[in-house]
């Protein structure tokens, strides 16, 4: 983590009519915390559940680890029959996703609502 900055938090919503887990992200996302929140995801996916909004607009710092933790959920989540949509990355995860030729890759969304209209 860098001086000053906060470590990963994830706050998790289920909402039962769309079938869809939210999960907002805020703080760092670098090579130790996405364990975190891989292990958050790989939970959702033993449960079953394999439809994802991840909100990423309050994420103050995102490494290289971060995009590939969400190329891996994405890919997970597809072969389980469901579906990720990341929700307005915030300047330093749209950075990594641009610098890195991602962003094309996954579905965004720029609010929380327009993406869970993808469902």
């Amino acid at each position: 983590m860098s001086a000053g900055q906060s470590p990963c938090q994830i706050v998790k919503q289920f909402l039962p009519e769309k079938k869809v887990d939210v999960l907002r992200l805020s703080g760092e996302l670098d090579a130790h915390t996405s364990k975190q929140v891989q292990a958050a995801i790989n939970e959702l996916f033993a449960a079953g559940h394999c439809q994802l909004v991840i909100d990423l607009q309050n994420l103050t710092y995102m490494s290289s680890a971060g995009a590939g933790l969400f190329i891996v959920v994405q890919s997970e989540a597809e072969e389980k029959g469901g579906q990720v949509v990341l929700v307005n990355p915030a300047p330093p995860a749209r950075y990594v996703f641009d610098l890195l030729g991602l962003t094309a890759q996954f579905r965004i969304a720029d609010t929380e609502q327009a993406a869970l209209e993808r469902f």
